[in-house]
Parts: C-alpha cells; structure tokens; sequence
C-alpha cells in the first residue's frame, strides 16, 4: 500500500493495538496493528470506493500463514465496480482457492496464484 500521511488513533491491547487510520483522499484502516504495522483482522477503505474486509501481515493483505489473533485466514475484497473476491491472500495478492463473483452473477470458483486464476476452476454464468 502507497505510504501516505496518515492521521492515527490506536487502542492498547496488551502488545496489539486496535486503531483507526485515515489519509487525506479519504482511505481508511480499521483494525489491528502490531510493532507500528498493519498486522491481525482489519478493514481497508480505498478512496474510490474498494474495500478489503480479512487479514494482514506486516501491512500486506495476507490470507495465508499465521495471523496474530485469528484462525480464519481469508478476506473479502470488493471492487467499486461490484466485483468480489473471497478466499485466501498472499503478500496482498489473490492466492489459494476461492471465489471471484462479478456484478452480473458470472463466478469462477477455483484455483488463483498471483492474482491469475490458476489449475482446477469452474466458472458458472
């Protein structure tokens, strides 16, 4: 994610804390942070209206590996344009098995590898 000035408001809980950052533009996090970075559950609000609801390590969007307070290691990612993505993040990128709706109800649930839907997938329209 873009560094940008951001104006921050955190919550200490024990070494974790939970806090809220926004940026000029209008971007927004909503979750947990640990040594200084995005790291846990937390929401990110892009300026032109995507979002990301799942988890994130050294402020990345991860969904794979270990995540500090959740076993539940996928996300969900919404485009402006309607399109989602649930399943699994790797270093902010679509990696594992999951499913990519779009707006008209078109979806492929299957295999990604960096952002690429990759092996065994069906797509239904």
């Amino acid at each position: 994610m873009e560094e940008r000035q951001a104006e921050r408001h955190r919550y200490k809980l024990s070494a974790i804390f939970a806090g809220v950052e926004t940026w000029p533009d209008g971007a927004r996090y909503e979750g947990f942070y640990r040594d200084g970075k995005k790291n846990g559950r937390g929401k990110f609000f892009w300026w032109d209206g995507a979002r990301y609801d799942g988890n994130f390590v050294d402020n990345m969007l991860e969904g794979e590996g270990t995540a500090p307070l959740l076993s539940n290691l996928a996300g969900t990612y919404t485009w402006k344009d309607g399109r989602t993505y649930k399943g699994p993040w790797k270093n902010s990128k679509i990696n594992g098995v999951g499913i990519y709706t779009w707006p008209d109800g078109k979806t492929y649930n299957g295999g990604f590898v960096n952002d690429l839907k990759d092996g065994y997938g069906v797509m239904t329209w």
